[in-house]
């Protein structure tokens, strides 16, 4: 019983010493985490969809974008910006 205690602990030492190679290696290679790419598209469409459902405002209805889902954006969107008051991503 206490072999297999022993060799648990030795499994998981090795395992968290993995995870944590993996962070460093992560941290080393990776030297931006900043903004994606999609970022302001995102943003405007949670901007738009939030104009449209609290304010009725029609642009949402006019743009290409209309079609895609905003249910992570938009909550997102209203914490950061609006309750928040972060403006820069």
């Amino acid at each position: 019983m206490t072999s297999r205690i022993g060799e648990l602990a030795r499994l998981h030492s090795l395992s968290v010493g993995v995870w944590a190679l993996f962070l460093i290696a992560g941290l080393a290679m990776v030297d931006n985490y900043g903004v994606s790419v999609d970022t302001e598209g995102q943003r405007a469409i949670a901007r738009n969809t939030l104009n449209y459902v609290l304010h009725g405002d029609q642009t949402l209805l006019r743009t290409h974008d209309r079609l895609y889902g905003a249910a992570l954006e938009a909550p997102l969107f209203l914490l950061t910006e609006r309750v928040l008051g972060l403006e820069d991503p």
